[in-house]
């Protein structure tokens, strides 16, 4: 058995990305091309196009032996850094490819985790766009993890997978090396989103990892659809994050502009601040909603909805929705509230120019 490890590490910017930018300040153009389309799908299909970057081949020691792990960066405008690190593999059978998902590569004596590895290659990244980052928000989010097991060449067939080897492959998906202690339920519940184009390929997809054979290799489309996933998941949950602390501190602010004592308190500060972030998460938030809008009714859009499925994407859209909702009605709690104090103030206004006018006449009178 042959194939390929492909590890995904996403991670968030902080802030959206200007590529352009990044594309002048390079000193090189960098690689932006469109991932195919591999199965039959509508002509206007047409998948996201991340900054790409190619890194040379890296020789590192493991606990499994040396490896050479080939890197790539990919940067998204809506403030994601997908790292891939590939690794081919060599093996008998299902059970040899456990120790692939537990693996640690050795750097300077220490043992890391393929995470830990990826948190250092992703500091220089991020260091060096740095000045493209735009429109930034302070929100620290874990990065999201996947792990792809390619299978090129090999004498399983889809069926003897799904039949005889069926509870060894949900055990590689759900990462247990037991596979004769996996109850039924557990192994219809991890093989339960699997998907054939043709009689010899086979793409299986559960939370953590995934396994794709096709002995023609024809599967970069389906790991780009499973990594744009993971970048929805992870902008998601960090605008959740987001939305929790805008909210958070416009009731704190809210309530002290409604509750304050002075009369002519300014809300400048309080209508600016809560326009800002209604205008930057719904931009946001339409964006990261149309990763999902780019699939026809084809083999993809299957594999995306399981994924959807998996991830609780739209539990999560629902969530960044309705806090949006909230922060909608705040604006217009706020702009009530800044309407009923200026009418207030005119009306103050009117009964003193009153008075003011009374007691001129008072006096002219005299």
């Amino acid at each position: 058995m042959r194939g390929e490890v492909v590890y995904y590490f996403v991670y968030d910017l902080g802030a959206r990305v200007n590529l352009d930018l990044v594309k002048r300040v390079l000193d090189e153009v960098p690689e932006f091309p469109a991932v195919s389309v591999q199965k039959a799908a509508p002509r206007y299909v047409e998948l996201p196009r991340p900054l790409v970057a190619r890194f040379d081949p890296i020789e590192l020691e493991s606990t499994i032996g040396p490896l050479r792990v080939e890197a790539v960066a990919k940067v998204f405008d809506i403030g994601a850094v997908s790292l891939q690190f590939r690794v081919p593999f060599q093996e008998a059978g299902l059970q040899d490819l456990h120790k692939y998902l537990n693996l640690q590569v050795v750097v300077n004596g220490d043992k890391l985790s393929l995470l830990d590895y990826a948190a250092r290659f992703f500091h220089p990244i991020r260091e060096g766009l740095t000045g493209a980052l735009i429109e930034k928000y302070f929100v620290r989010s874990e990065p999201e993890e996947y792990t792809a097991i390619c299978v090129n060449e090999s004498d399983y067939t889809p069926k003897d997978l799904l039949k005889e080897h069926r509870p060894r492959l949900s055990a590689l998906l759900a990462n247990e090396p037991r596979a004769d202690k996996l109850s039924q339920h557990e192994v219809e519940d991890n093989l339960k989103f699997w998907y054939t184009y043709y009689d010899d390929d086979l793409v299986v997809v559960d939370w953590d990892y995934a396994f794709v054979l096709d002995k023609e290799r024809k599967y970069e489309d389906a790991l780009f659809v499973m990594e744009l996933a993971n970048v929805q998941l992870l902008e998601l949950r960090t605008y959740d994050a987001y939305l929790d602390r805008i909210l958070e501190k416009s009731y704190t602010d809210l309530e002290r502009f409604v509750t304050g004592k002075g009369l002519f308190a300014s809300p400048s500060a309080l209508m600016k601040e809560l326009s800002d972030a209604r205008i930057d998460l719904t931009r946001v938030a339409d964006s990261i909603e149309n990763i999902g809008k780019l699939f026809g009714d084809y083999y993809l859009a299957k594999i995306y909805l399981a994924l959807t499925h998996r991830f609780h994407i739209p539990q999560w859209e629902r969530a960044v929705n309705e806090k949006l909702r909230t922060l909608h009605e705040l604006y217009g709690m706020a702009s009530h509230e800044v309407q009923a104090r200026r009418g207030l103030t005119l009306e103050v206004l009117i009964v003193l120019l009153f008075i003011i006018d009374l007691a001129i006449l008072a006096v002219t009178l005299r």
